[in-house]
């Protein structure tokens, strides 16, 4: 699961990308796409930085997650009678399984953030070279 911001970040990258690589290919000029790349680089450090931001919401939920966890288990193992073997048992399960979905966020988010910046910084070094040099005929 990844975040929404990261999938308009990663998206706006995309976008810039290849709107840069039209312009220079009708313009005739593959340095500013070449320049587009180290624009997506330098947005990639942004996404880094939203990506510390979802860290921080990830440890919150982590939190609430605790806390659902500690009275779910409450509820269940007070329908049953008194095992706290079964209740710590019921609690490390429901952790572990909503802990899952925070490490799967997580790492979608340092995915799309690796992502922008191994593109931008691909097209920053050689983006030149990616755009064709015989330019239609106007």
């Amino acid at each position: 699961m990844i975040s929404t911001r990261m999938v308009f970040a990663t998206a706006g990258n995309a976008a810039v990308l290849i709107i840069f690589w039209l312009i220079s290919y009708l313009g005739g000029n593959p340095h500013l796409f070449q320049r587009s790349g180290a624009l997506v680089a330098a947005l990639g450090a942004i996404i880094v930085v939203l990506q510390l931001l979802d860290e921080i919401k990830f440890e919150e939920e982590r939190s609430k997650m605790l806390a659902i966890a500690e009275q779910e288990t409450k509820n269940i193992s007070s329908q049953l009678v008194g095992s706290q073997e079964v209740e710590s048992r019921l609690r490390q399960r429901v952790y572990r399984s909503r802990a899952e979905v925070l490490r799967q966020r997580r790492i979608g988010t340092a995915v799309a953030a690796s992502v922008c910046v191994f593109f931008g910084e691909l097209v920053h070094g050689y983006g030149d070279l990616m755009v064709p040099t015989n330019m239609p005929a106007h």
